[in-house]
C-alpha cells in the first residue's frame, strides 16, 4: 500500500544521495590535489 511506495521512493533517494556525496567527495579531492600542486608551483 502506501508504506511500500514510501519505502521504495526512500531507497531510490538514498542511493541518489550516496552517489551525489561520492561525486562531491571526488570533486573536493581533485580540488585539494590541484591546490597543493598550485601551492608547490608558487613556492
Amino acid at each position: 500500500g502506501c508504506y511500500t511506495v514510501i519505502l521504495n521512493s526512500f531507497e531510490t533517494y538514498v542511493y541518489l544521495a550516496g552517489a551525489l556525496a561520492i561525486g562531491v567527495l571526488a570533486i573536493e579531492l581533485f580540488a585539494m590535489i590541484f591546490a597543493m600542486c598550485l601551492f608547490r608551483g608558487i613556492q
